[in-house]
Protein backbone atom coordinates (compact mmCIF):
# COMPACT_ATOMS: atom_id res chain seq x y z
CA UNK A 1 0.00 0.00 0.00
CA UNK A 2 2.81 1.95 -0.48
CA UNK A 3 1.63 3.71 -3.49
CA UNK A 4 -0.57 6.80 -3.61
CA UNK A 5 -0.26 8.28 -6.58
CA UNK A 6 -4.17 9.71 -5.82
CA UNK A 7 -3.18 11.38 -2.62
CA UNK A 8 -6.43 9.88 -1.24
CA UNK A 9 -5.73 10.50 2.84
CA UNK A 10 -9.42 9.44 3.59
CA UNK A 11 -10.75 6.20 1.96
CA UNK A 12 -13.75 7.17 -0.41
CA UNK A 13 -17.17 5.10 0.01
CA UNK A 14 -16.34 3.16 -3.59
CA UNK A 15 -13.27 4.21 -5.86
CA UNK A 16 -10.05 4.03 -6.22
CA UNK A 17 -8.10 4.73 -2.80
CA UNK A 18 -3.97 3.45 -2.93
CA UNK A 19 -3.37 2.39 -6.70
CA UNK A 20 -4.52 -0.86 -7.58
CA UNK A 21 -6.89 -0.62 -4.56
CA UNK A 22 -10.80 0.19 -4.96
CA UNK A 23 -12.60 0.61 -1.89
CA UNK A 24 -16.49 -0.82 -1.28
CA UNK A 25 -18.83 1.22 1.00
CA UNK A 26 -15.68 1.60 2.79
CA UNK A 27 -14.36 4.28 5.47
CA UNK A 28 -11.47 5.18 7.03
CA UNK A 29 -7.87 6.24 6.22
CA UNK A 30 -4.39 6.03 5.18
CA UNK A 31 -1.60 6.05 8.11
CA UNK A 32 1.78 5.11 7.80
CA UNK A 33 1.11 1.94 9.07
CA UNK A 34 -0.71 0.82 5.71
CA UNK A 35 -5.12 1.21 5.40
CA UNK A 36 -6.98 1.79 7.99
CA UNK A 37 -10.19 0.27 7.32
CA UNK A 38 -13.02 0.82 9.45
CA UNK A 39 -16.14 -0.34 7.68
CA UNK A 40 -16.69 -2.23 4.46
CA UNK A 41 -14.13 -3.85 2.32
CA UNK A 42 -11.38 -2.90 -0.07
CA UNK A 43 -10.54 -5.48 -3.10
CA UNK A 44 -8.21 -5.39 -5.96
CA UNK A 45 -9.12 -6.61 -9.31
CA UNK A 46 -7.00 -8.97 -11.20
CA UNK A 47 -5.91 -9.05 -15.28
CA UNK A 48 -7.43 -12.45 -17.16
CA UNK A 49 -4.20 -14.09 -17.35
CA UNK A 50 -3.17 -13.92 -13.69
CA UNK A 51 -6.95 -15.15 -12.55
CA UNK A 52 -6.41 -18.29 -15.35
CA UNK A 53 -3.17 -19.10 -13.75
CA UNK A 54 -4.55 -20.02 -10.56
CA UNK A 55 -6.95 -22.66 -11.82
CA UNK A 56 -6.88 -25.62 -10.40
CA UNK A 57 -3.88 -24.15 -8.34
CA UNK A 58 -3.05 -24.86 -3.86
CA UNK A 59 -3.86 -20.83 -2.96
CA UNK A 60 -2.24 -19.25 -0.16
CA UNK A 61 -4.00 -15.91 1.01
CA UNK A 62 -1.76 -13.62 3.45
CA UNK A 63 -3.08 -10.28 4.96
CA UNK A 64 -0.77 -8.13 7.50
CA UNK A 65 -1.80 -5.98 10.06
CA UNK A 66 0.26 -2.91 10.90
CA UNK A 67 1.44 -4.95 14.39
CA UNK A 68 3.12 -7.52 12.31
CA UNK A 69 0.46 -10.56 12.67
CA UNK A 70 0.05 -12.10 9.46
CA UNK A 71 -3.61 -14.16 9.28
CA UNK A 72 -3.45 -16.82 6.40
CA UNK A 73 -5.64 -19.70 4.41
CA UNK A 74 -5.18 -21.87 1.67
CA UNK A 75 -7.46 -23.25 -0.42
CA UNK A 76 -6.44 -26.93 -2.04
CA UNK A 77 -7.93 -26.74 -5.61
CA UNK A 78 -8.93 -23.04 -6.81
CA UNK A 79 -12.22 -23.82 -8.60
CA UNK A 80 -11.65 -20.37 -10.95
CA UNK A 81 -15.12 -19.28 -9.70
CA UNK A 82 -15.00 -18.54 -5.98
CA UNK A 83 -13.34 -19.24 -2.90
CA UNK A 84 -13.15 -18.13 0.73
CA UNK A 85 -10.45 -17.44 3.37
CA UNK A 86 -12.12 -17.23 6.34
CA UNK A 87 -8.92 -16.59 8.72
CA UNK A 88 -7.70 -13.93 6.74
CA UNK A 89 -11.10 -12.72 5.89
CA UNK A 90 -10.70 -12.38 2.03
CA UNK A 91 -12.44 -13.73 -1.07
CA UNK A 92 -12.12 -14.65 -4.42
CA UNK A 93 -14.79 -13.50 -7.24
CA UNK A 94 -15.94 -12.63 -10.40
CA UNK A 95 -18.38 -9.78 -9.83
CA UNK A 96 -21.41 -9.27 -12.09
CA UNK A 97 -19.57 -7.15 -14.00
CA UNK A 98 -16.86 -10.42 -15.24
CA UNK A 99 -14.23 -8.29 -13.06
CA UNK A 100 -12.17 -10.98 -10.99
CA UNK A 101 -11.25 -9.76 -7.78
CA UNK A 102 -9.66 -10.09 -4.45
CA UNK A 103 -11.33 -8.61 -1.71
CA UNK A 104 -10.36 -7.99 1.95
CA UNK A 105 -13.02 -7.67 4.84
CA UNK A 106 -10.42 -7.37 7.49
CA UNK A 107 -10.92 -4.40 9.63
CA UNK A 108 -7.35 -2.53 11.03
CA UNK A 109 -5.16 -0.85 9.76
CA UNK A 110 -3.15 -3.41 7.00
CA UNK A 111 0.23 -3.64 5.88
CA UNK A 112 0.25 -6.16 3.11
CA UNK A 113 -1.69 -8.50 1.34
CA UNK A 114 -0.70 -11.03 -0.82
CA UNK A 115 -1.90 -13.93 -3.16
CA UNK A 116 0.54 -16.70 -4.33
CA UNK A 117 0.31 -20.00 -5.57
CA UNK A 118 1.18 -22.73 -3.07
CA UNK A 119 -0.15 -23.92 0.53
CA UNK A 120 2.42 -21.93 2.96
CA UNK A 121 2.21 -18.20 3.35
CA UNK A 122 5.63 -16.63 2.51
CA UNK A 123 4.33 -12.41 3.26
CA UNK A 124 6.24 -12.64 6.96
CA UNK A 125 9.39 -13.33 5.42
CA UNK A 126 8.95 -11.17 2.56
CA UNK A 127 11.34 -8.00 2.08
CA UNK A 128 9.70 -4.88 1.52
CA UNK A 129 9.85 -3.88 -2.29
CA UNK A 130 11.76 -0.70 -3.58
CA UNK A 131 9.12 2.39 -4.03
CA UNK A 132 10.98 2.82 -7.17
CA UNK A 133 9.58 -1.04 -8.27
CA UNK A 134 6.25 -0.81 -7.05
CA UNK A 135 5.90 2.59 -8.24
CA UNK A 136 6.19 1.36 -12.30
CA UNK A 137 4.41 -2.10 -11.20
CA UNK A 138 1.15 0.51 -10.11
CA UNK A 139 1.97 2.93 -13.76
CA UNK A 140 1.04 -0.37 -15.60
CA UNK A 141 -2.68 0.63 -14.71
CA UNK A 142 -2.85 4.11 -13.51
CA UNK A 143 -0.24 7.71 -13.96
CA UNK A 144 -1.13 10.93 -12.58
CA UNK A 145 1.12 13.57 -14.34
CA UNK A 146 1.50 17.09 -13.04
CA UNK A 147 3.17 18.17 -9.65
CA UNK A 148 0.87 20.44 -7.22
CA UNK A 149 3.44 22.83 -6.37
CA UNK A 150 1.92 26.09 -7.78
CA UNK A 151 3.99 27.05 -10.63
CA UNK A 152 2.54 27.27 -14.16
CA UNK A 153 4.38 24.02 -15.49
CA UNK A 154 4.44 22.52 -19.13
CA UNK A 155 3.18 19.19 -18.87
CA UNK A 156 3.14 17.91 -22.56
CA UNK A 157 4.83 18.91 -25.82
CA UNK A 158 3.86 18.64 -29.46
CA UNK A 159 3.05 21.14 -32.22
CA UNK A 160 0.37 23.25 -34.02
CA UNK A 161 -1.99 20.83 -36.68
CA UNK A 162 -4.10 23.76 -37.11
CA UNK A 163 -4.77 27.30 -36.18
CA UNK A 164 -7.33 25.78 -33.68
CA UNK A 165 -5.48 22.21 -33.16
CA UNK A 166 -2.82 21.16 -31.25
CA UNK A 167 -0.96 17.26 -31.64
CA UNK A 168 0.64 16.81 -28.01
CA UNK A 169 2.47 13.41 -26.88
CA UNK A 170 2.42 11.54 -23.76
CA UNK A 171 5.23 8.98 -23.05
CA UNK A 172 4.48 7.09 -19.73
CA UNK A 173 6.96 5.84 -17.37
CA UNK A 174 6.20 2.30 -17.55
CA UNK A 175 4.42 0.39 -20.40
CA UNK A 176 0.61 0.70 -19.43
CA UNK A 177 -2.11 -2.50 -19.60
CA UNK A 178 -4.02 -0.72 -22.67
CA UNK A 179 -4.32 2.80 -24.15
CA UNK A 180 -5.54 4.88 -21.04
CA UNK A 181 -8.43 6.56 -20.31
CA UNK A 182 -7.65 10.73 -20.07
CA UNK A 183 -9.00 12.89 -17.42
CA UNK A 184 -8.42 15.98 -15.70
CA UNK A 185 -9.86 17.95 -12.30
CA UNK A 186 -9.71 21.15 -13.81
CA UNK A 187 -9.56 21.38 -17.61
CA UNK A 188 -10.22 24.87 -17.71
CA UNK A 189 -6.83 25.89 -16.01
CA UNK A 190 -5.11 24.39 -18.83
CA UNK A 191 -3.52 26.35 -22.01
CA UNK A 192 -2.45 25.35 -25.57
CA UNK A 193 0.52 27.74 -25.77
CA UNK A 194 3.06 28.38 -29.09
CA UNK A 195 6.46 29.77 -30.06
CA UNK A 196 4.94 33.14 -30.23
CA UNK A 197 3.47 33.44 -26.96
CA UNK A 198 -0.22 32.59 -28.02
CA UNK A 199 -2.17 30.92 -25.10
CA UNK A 200 -5.28 29.61 -26.04
CA UNK A 201 -7.83 27.90 -22.79
CA UNK A 202 -9.31 24.71 -22.89
CA UNK A 203 -12.88 24.56 -21.33
CA UNK A 204 -13.77 20.53 -21.07
CA UNK A 205 -12.88 17.30 -21.81
CA UNK A 206 -14.49 17.05 -24.95
CA UNK A 207 -11.89 19.39 -26.59
CA UNK A 208 -9.44 16.75 -25.88
CA UNK A 209 -9.11 12.56 -27.55
CA UNK A 210 -6.77 10.16 -28.26
CA UNK A 211 -5.34 9.90 -31.88
CA UNK A 212 -2.71 7.02 -31.88
CA UNK A 213 -1.76 4.85 -28.46
CA UNK A 214 1.85 3.07 -29.20
CA UNK A 215 1.51 0.07 -28.19
CA UNK A 216 2.01 -3.81 -29.45
CA UNK A 217 -1.10 -3.70 -31.49
CA UNK A 218 -4.14 -1.35 -32.32
CA UNK A 219 -5.23 -1.37 -29.06
CA UNK A 220 -2.53 -0.61 -27.75
CA UNK A 221 -1.42 -3.00 -25.31
CA UNK A 222 1.69 -2.59 -23.43
CA UNK A 223 1.12 1.18 -24.54
CA UNK A 224 4.43 3.58 -24.17
CA UNK A 225 2.46 6.67 -25.03
CA UNK A 226 -0.42 8.39 -26.73
CA UNK A 227 -0.79 11.15 -28.80
CA UNK A 228 -3.53 13.79 -28.69
CA UNK A 229 -5.85 15.77 -30.27
CA UNK A 230 -6.41 19.28 -28.37
CA UNK A 231 -9.22 20.97 -30.55
CA UNK A 232 -9.77 24.84 -29.20
CA UNK A 233 -12.33 27.30 -29.56
CA UNK A 234 -10.64 29.81 -30.55
CA UNK A 235 -7.71 30.12 -33.35
CA UNK A 236 -4.51 31.64 -33.41
CA UNK A 237 -2.12 29.25 -33.43
CA UNK A 238 1.19 29.06 -35.77
CA UNK A 239 0.50 26.34 -37.98
CA UNK A 240 3.13 23.62 -37.37
CA UNK A 241 4.55 25.41 -34.64
CA UNK A 242 5.86 23.66 -31.44
CA UNK A 243 3.20 24.06 -28.50
CA UNK A 244 2.68 23.14 -25.50
CA UNK A 245 0.22 22.27 -22.89
CA UNK A 246 0.55 24.38 -19.68
CA UNK A 247 -1.26 24.29 -16.25
CA UNK A 248 -1.46 26.92 -13.32
CA UNK A 249 0.43 24.10 -11.16
CA UNK A 250 -2.77 23.28 -9.60
CA UNK A 251 -4.15 20.67 -11.24
CA UNK A 252 -3.25 16.82 -12.89
CA UNK A 253 -3.73 14.94 -16.01
CA UNK A 254 -4.90 11.40 -15.33
CA UNK A 255 -4.06 8.22 -17.63
CA UNK A 256 -6.01 5.64 -16.60
CA UNK A 257 -5.48 2.08 -18.10
CA UNK A 258 -7.70 0.26 -14.18
CA UNK A 259 -9.40 -2.82 -14.77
Amino acid sequence: FTVNQRGVTTLPYSAYCVDRWVTYRASGSITAGGVNVTDGNIFQKLEPALWGSLVGKTITVSVMLSTGTVKSDTVASFNGTSASFPTSNCSLGITDAGDYTLSVYTHGTIRAVKLEIGGVSTLANDVAPSYADELRRCQRYFYRLGPRDGRYTALLNGYSYTTSQARLTAFFPAPMRTAPTVSCDSWPTLYVGDAAGKNIQLTDSTQVSTLVAFGDDAAGTNCQGILLLVSLTDAGLLRYAPCLLRSNGTVNIDFSADL
